[in-house]
C-alpha cells in the first residue's frame, strides 16, 4: 500500500465511521448538547463531512471540482451559506443548527461515493505538492494528514463522547 492509498483509505474510514455512529441515533440524540453552548452530534457530523467534501473536491484533485455541498444542492437543503464549514460559528448558531438526521446521512453517504475519484491519477509524488507557495512545508500530504484526517478523527471522538453522555455505545 502506498501513501495515496493510505490517505484514501483513511478518508473512506472516517466517512463510514460517521455512518456507523449515526446508525442508532434519532433527531433527539443528534441535537443533544451536554451544556448550553456545547456542540452537538448534528453540527460535528456536518462539519466533518464538509471537511471531507472540500478535501475530495478542492484540495486533492489537481483540477478542483465543485464540492457536493454546492453541486448537490446541500447548502440549500441545510439552509446554510455555500461557503460555510462551521468554523467560527457562535454558540447560538450551533444550537440553531438542526438538520434532519436523514439529510445528514444523505450528505455523508454522497461524500463517500466521491472520495475514490478524488484520488484518481494522484501519485505519491503529488503528496509533496506545496499547497501554498509561501509555505512550501504545507504539502498536500501534510494538509490531508493534519487538517483533514487528524482533525476529523478528533471530532469523531467528540461524537463518541456525546453518545456516551447519552448512555449510548459508540460503533466499532
Amino acid at each position: 500500500m502506498n501513501g495515496v492509498q493510505v490517505l484514501e483509505r483513511e478518508m473512506r474510514e472516517i466517512q463510514s465511521s460517521l455512518l456507523r455512529e449515526l446508525e442508532p441515533l434519532t433527531d433527539e440524540h443528534i441535537y443533544y448538547a451536554p451544556i448550553p453552548g456545547a456542540t452537538t452530534i448534528a453540527f460535528i457530523t456536518w462539519h466533518i463531512t464538509r471537511a471531507l467534501d472540500e478535501a475530495a473536491h478542492s484540495i486533492i484533485p489537481v483540477e478542483p471540482r465543485p464540492a457536493v455541498w454546492v453541486s448537490g444542492g446541500f447548502h440549500d437543503r441545510f439552509d446554510v451559506p455555500d461557503d460555510s464549514q462551521g468554523t467560527g460559528f457562535t454558540a447560538e448558531q450551533v444550537a440553531g443548527f438542526r438538520p434532519p438526521l436523514d439529510l445528514l446521512r444523505a450528505y455523508v453517504t454522497e461524500i463517500g461515493s466521491t472520495i475514490p475519484a478524488a484520488f484518481d491519477g494522484v501519485t505519491d509524488d503529488d503528496l509533496d505538492r506545496a499547497m501554498d507557495p509561501e509555505r512550501p512545508d504545507r504539502t498536500l500530504a501534510r494538509r490531508l494528514q493534519t487538517f483533514v484526517i487528524g482533525h476529523t478523527y478528533y471530532h469523531l471522538g467528540e461524537i463518541r463522547y456525546i453518545k456516551g453522555l447519552q448512555g449510548m455505545p459508540f460503533a466499532l
